[in-house]
């Protein structure tokens, strides 16, 4: 296999990876935040302000945020595959920590 291949194949696995990890921040703040937020108009009616429970209004919101979140990972994608990120690992205990 050639250095290319696996640098592809690398890169591949680490896109699907933050993907993975961001669908699912974005579904348990999506989870959390509909479960804690609620409104005056939604309380009164029992959550049938549109007629569907409250669904549409919700269902819209959770196409926003996921587009939103798509285009932070197509920026992100943009950006490792130009090779342009710098990652700068620190560890434990190092002195330095505490300066940066």
């Amino acid at each position: 296999m050639s250095k290319a291949k696996s640098v592809e194949r690398s890169e591949r696995r680490l896109q699907m990876l933050l993907f993975m990890i961001l669908t699912v921040l974005v579904l348990l703040a999506v989870w959390f935040v509909g479960e804690v937020v609620s409104t005056p108009a939604i309380a009164q009616t029992g959550g049938a302000v549109d007629g569907f429970g409250g669904m549409s209004g919700r269902i819209t919101q959770l196409l926003e945020a996921q587009q939103q979140t798509n285009e932070k990972l197509d920026r992100l994608i943009a950006l490792l595959s130009t090779g342009e990120a710098k990652v700068q690992l620190v560890a434990e205990g190092d002195p330095d920590e505490k300066t940066r």
